[in-house]
């Protein structure tokens, strides 16, 4: 069985309300032959563009296969990892009785997945990892050629494209006072790269260290609802996150990083 690492992503352009999806996709870990896909649809949304962009890359494959689907959808993740079984169970209703969007295409993503073996891994976007920003490319480029069809309709055909490695690594490992298993939680760098890196290499300086930290691990998630405001603890995983704590239409999942103590 070969294994893939699908990166995939979606875009919306409200001015031409064009959706975009774009994929990534890296056959037994062949970075220089990665094959890249893409379309886009006016009228749709950003999730439905999400999960499109998952369905389209796994509808490419020919056989089955050990996969790994990385895309900063928690909607896709979450859906796709946890969901949609209860979903299914419920005839396609959520537990407020309610319709499930996008029910025509989990359906088929359900459907589809069963012939594979299939993780789902959540990234930050816009963090330096270059299948998930090549990805954002394609899902941009689908959405601006949907917005100029005839049709409002767009589709690539496979492209074979070398994908550089990501440009920003984990280097936490030199110092076990950032490892995972020591840090403390930061709050206060959950905001933005850049506040990260500026807070992490100060304390480093401070404790007389020379190496920088070039990204820090994420060691849990916060959920953050409409109104700004976080609900409950720091969750290690997404999977510790209860039942109606998380609303994806509505609330986002800020990641925590390590921080030096």
């Amino acid at each position: 069985m070969q294994d893939v690492i699908v990166y995939c992503d979606g875009a919306w352009k409200g001015s031409t309300d064009s959706g975009g999806w774009g994929a990534v996709i890296i056959v037994d870990g062949d970075r220089e032959n990665a094959r890249e896909i893409y379309g886009g649809k006016k009228g749709s949304t950003n999730n439905q563009m999400e999960i499109t962009a998952a369905l389209r890359a796994l509808e490419h494959l020919t056989q089955p296969s050990r996969v790994k689907v990385i895309t900063d959808s928690q909607y896709l993740v979450k859906g796709a990892s946890t969901w949609i079984e209860g979903w299914k169970k419920k005839g396609w209703v959520t537990g407020k009785k309610q319709p499930v969007k996008n029910d025509d295409l989990w359906k088929a993503l359900d459907a589809i997945k069963a012939r594979h073996d299939i993780s789902w891994e959540w990234v930050k976007g816009h963090s330096g990892v270059e299948g998930n920003e090549r990805a954002d490319t394609l899902a941009t480029m689908g959405a601006r050629e949907a917005a100029g069809s005839t049709d409002g309709q767009a589709e690539s055909a496979v492209a074979v494209r070398k994908l550089p490695a990501d440009n920003k690594q984990e280097t936490l490992s030199k110092d076990p006072r950032l490892s995972e298993s020591t840090a403390t939680v930061g709050l206060e760098f959950a905001f933005g790269f850049d506040e990260l890196i500026a807070g992490m290499n100060k304390r480093l300086k401070r404790h007389g260290r020379t190496e920088e930290v070039i990204v820090g691990s994420i060691v849990g998630y916060q959920v953050v609802q409409k109104n700004g405001l976080s609900s409950g603890g720091v969750y290690r995983s997404m999977d510790e996150i209860p039942k109606g704590a998380f609303d994806p239409e509505i609330d986002i999942l800020r990641p925590v990083y390590a921080q030096a103590t």
